[in-house]
């Protein structure tokens, strides 16, 4: 009889690994497996699990993360609703980008939703001048900061692309934009999934010289 497999347990969202290039990447990133098994860690279960995500991604500051803080007494009702609607947004996002990182065409349905939850965001934007242009500005009182940011970035990585880089790893399950110069990037990182799919091979060559 085999030993049963210990299940995965979900890296604390403030501990993840941020290597997707674009905030709506690493938003999808919160929810991981291997890379041919579907995605079923778990990092963002909870509420109180999205301020300290968004800082450690760079969502928010941590300056931005105490406004939050102060902007008032929260409710389970709201917390819940802040959760469910940045788990659904980050649905939308991984339905199309890995769709992308794939090869094929996303849903429609899900392009629909990405484009309403920009629109639902550039609705609660403040214009700000820099420079000679303006930009979109959501303040950190707005409870709904942290979506409405990763909306953004969702929306200017389809508008401005690369598509062509949008990747999933070969080890796991996460999508990265791949800004290497060549185009070439395989791995969410080299110190990981990099690191362990060379040793996998070493291990094979290995046992291929010995039976030989």
């Amino acid at each position: 009889m085999e030993p049963e497999q210990a299940t995965p347990r979900a890296v604390p969202a403030h501990e993840l690994r941020i290597v997707g290039g674009n905030a709506a990447l690493d938003l999808c990133n919160s929810r991981s497996g291997p890379h041919d098994g579907g995605t079923d860690i778990d990092s963002l279960t909870e509420a109180v699990h999205i301020v300290p995500w968004a800082v450690h991604a760079g969502v928010i500051s941590a300056g931005e993360a105490d406004e939050l803080g102060r902007g008032g007494a929260s409710s389970s009702d709201a917390d819940a609703t802040d959760l469910d609607a940045l788990v659904r947004l980050r649905e939308q996002a991984h339905a199309v980008f890995a769709a992308l990182a794939a090869g094929a065409d996303p849903d429609p349905e899900a392009m629909d939703e990405l484009r309403r939850a920009e629109t639902d965001a550039a609705g609660r934007a403040r214009q700000v001048r820099v420079e000679d242009h303006y930009e979109y500005s959501w303040p950190a009182s707005s409870r709904a900061v942290v979506r409405d940011r990763v909306a953004h970035a969702a929306a200017e990585l389809l508008r401005d692309g690369p598509l062509s880089r949008v990747k999933q790893c070969a080890g796991c399950s996460f999508l990265f934009l791949d800004e290497s110069k060549n185009g070439s990037r395989r791995w969410c990182s080299m110190e990981d999934c990099g690191r362990e799919a060379k040793m996998r091979l070493y291990v094979e060559r290995r046992r291929a010289r010995s039976a030989a």
